[in-house]
């Protein structure tokens, strides 16, 4: 057991008991002891001292003394091994490089595909959309014909509708199921007229009795009945007669305005009723008008027309011609009323 441990312990310390030699980059050759070596580099005793070289300028170590020539021999093989290495890794590397330019080109390829694909498929189904919308035009104009509303036809008849809404406002379109504008009539109809049979009415009434009491008392006891010559011997009574009269005059024109006003307002409250009242028989004599069936699509410049009244509204953003100048984002709103031929 000694022995072989023996033989282990001289077979490792033979290359740094012996003379090695560190052939270096540059072309030089230095031989002495290696001393130190590790993954950065070495260090050598030499005959001049000691030396420390890094592993970037070693090419190869010898452990062993060798000539010149066995050295120059050393180096070139070293050389063509470090070459070959390098032009493998190159080599290596560009082919890398061209697989991976390869799988990008593809993927390009087939993204793009996929992209034209896409873009054909949405021309195709765009198309397909117009022709049936050209197709469904073209059969709405080709077969039209004027037939009875929605709403005269659920009624039995226009005139139905109307002396329905004639008896009782928004009776004739309740008539037609169009109960939104059923309610609005009658709510508004009612309302306007309870309004001004109500307060409107009362505030008139007591205005003009108010007026016509006023008017009374000035007659009866007022200061115009002893404002006369009998009446007046002093001067101080003449004033205070005068001062009374007026204020009585004054109350009875402002009494009477009051009364004029609140018959303004009772009056106005009257004819709004009956505004609404003609609107109402108006509107029902439109609904049940004699109309072509519902046409299908009806574009002009991007948008959508229907007939009747048709709101539409959007968020804008104006762009300003340079950065200096303000910009103001508003509201577009458009409210049209559209009639299809």
């Amino acid at each position: 057991m000694k022995k072989y441990l023996l033989i282990l312990i001289l077979a490792y310390s033979f290359p740094i008991l012996a003379i090695n030699t560190v052939i270096l980059k540059n072309g030089k050759t230095i031989k002495g002891k290696v001393t130190d070596q590790n993954e950065r580099g070495l260090t050598i005793q030499t005959s001049d001292g000691i030396q420390t070289l890094t592993k970037f300028q070693i090419l190869k170590v010898v452990y062993k003394d060798v000539s010149e020539q066995e050295a120059e021999k050393i180096r070139i093989a070293e050389e063509k091994k470090l070459r070959d290495k390098e032009e493998k890794e190159r080599a290596k590397i560009e082919k890398e490089k061209q697989i991976a330019d390869e799988k990008e080109r593809k993927r390009l390829e087939e993204e793009e595909k996929l992209a034209e694909k896409q873009r054909q498929d949405e021309l195709a189904k765009q198309e397909s959309e117009a022709e049936k919308v050209a197709k469904a035009e073209a059969e709405w104009l080709a077969t039209r014909q004027l037939g009875p509303s929605p709403a005269a036809t659920k009624c039995g008849g226009r005139f139905a509708l109307i002396w329905r809404s004639a008896v009782l406002p928004g009776w004739g379109q309740y008539c037609g199921g169009q109960t939104t504008s059923a309610s609005t009539f009658g709510i508004l109809f009612f309302g306007s007229l309870l309004y001004s049979l109500g307060p409107l009415r009362t505030e008139e009434k007591n205005a003009k009795s108010h007026y016509d009491t006023m008017v009374l008392l000035n007659q009866i006891g007022g200061p115009g009945t002893r404002f006369t010559a009998q009446n007046i011997s002093l001067p101080n009574e003449f004033l205070a007669g005068y001062i009374e009269t007026t204020i009585a005059d004054d109350l009875i024109v402002k009494s009477k305005n009051n009364a004029k006003e609140a018959n303004t307002k009772y009056l106005v409250g009257l004819g709004t009723a009956g505004i609404i009242y003609i609107t109402n028989i108006i509107h029902v004599y439109m609904i049940g008008r004699d109309t072509y069936p519902e046409r299908p699509v009806v574009q002009s410049g991007g948008k959508q027309f229907k007939e009747g009244w048709d709101f539409e509204s959007s968020w804008d953003k104006p762009q300003g011609v340079n950065v200096y100048r303000p910009q103001f984002n508003s509201i577009y709103a458009e409210l049209r009323y559209s009639v299809l031929f």
